[in-house]
């Protein structure tokens, strides 16, 4: 089962990387993907002694807001690439890659229906979507851990999982949403600013 899912994500995220090859970016299109990407992989890896504070995902869903769908996915998946050349690779890299990368996703998702309300009313929205995320990310993550159960794995043994790590999904929605609070609208302004200037 482990292979077959890796397999899957791994074709997943192989396409992701295609499209974004496909546009043909140019650097000044790359640089504020690959600044996010150092920022939010550098939190990670100072805040690794507190597992709920992940300020990845809070930054993967302001890249996905400003710029979209696909290159929402490209900035998660990558943030978890870069990060774990720091905290160590392993199987579960890509899982965290497809897990930040359907953060990213769906924040241009969002983006598509929130562009119509003031900042303001966006902070809160996403807010509300980076508490939703932080689930998200954890029920992704979590299924490397269901796929090492083996013949153990039923519905008891999977539900264990989940309520194993519920301190730790709730801590690290609580903190998206707080942390989206405070930095969505600065930091959303200063990257569609950048945006405006590279068209």
């Amino acid at each position: 089962m482990l292979l077959i899912i890796s397999g899957v994500m791994l074709l997943f995220n192989l396409f992701f990387f295609f499209l974004f090859e496909w546009e043909k970016p140019k650097p000044k299109d790359i640089l504020p993907i690959v600044v996010i990407c150092c920022g939010a992989s550098l939190g990670r890896v100072l805040f690794a002694v507190i597992p709920q504070v992940q300020p990845v995902t809070a930054l993967v869903i302001i890249a996905g807001s400003v710029y979209g769908c696909r290159k929402g996915y490209i900035t998660g998946a990558f943030c978890a690439l870069i990060s774990n050349l720091f905290l160590g690779q392993g199987p579960w890299t890509l899982f965290q890659m497809t897990a930040w990368g359907m953060v990213g996703f769906f924040a241009g998702i969002v983006e598509k229906w929130a562009k119509k309300f003031s900042v303001s009313v966006k902070t809160w929205i996403y807010a509300i979507y980076g508490v939703f995320a932080g689930f998200m990310f954890s029920i992704i993550v979590d299924l490397l851990t269901i796929c090492y159960l083996g013949e153990g794995r039923n519905l008891a043994s999977v539900l264990a999982v989940f309520g194993t790590g519920i301190a730790f999904n709730v801590g690290h929605a609580v903190f998206n949403g707080i942390l989206l609070l405070f930095l969505y609208e600065l930091l959303s302004k200063k990257l569609y600013r950048i945006k405006r200037k590279n068209l």
